[in-house]
């Protein structure tokens, strides 16, 4: 679902998406732990195996932004949810 596109009736499933979605990221950062490449470069390593640890840091990176910016979405849409609950009673 869109978040352009949604409606404020829609939160609770945005929420629980983005939710999951954050969840994918974290699991998938987990996954991509690698070993120090200083040590590696220490130890004599090949030079594939550096650059495949470099590529794994680089994408790691990459799955920690998005987790943090789905973390800050979710907050953000949970506000919003609390928000109009109290406004409606």
């Amino acid at each position: 679902m869109r978040i352009g596109a949604a409606r404020r009736q829609d939160l609770p499933m945005l929420i629980e998406f983005v939710a999951s979605a954050e969840q994918a990221c974290m699991t998938r950062l987990q996954g991509l732990r690698m070993p120090d490449v200083e040590s590696l470069v220490a130890r004599g390593a090949p030079w594939e195996a550096v650059t495949a640890v470099l590529l794994g840091k680089t994408e790691a990176a990459d799955v920690a932004g998005r987790s943090k910016v789905l973390r800050n979405l979710r907050l953000t849409l949970e506000a919003l949810q609390r928000h109009h609950a109290v406004q409606d009673c």
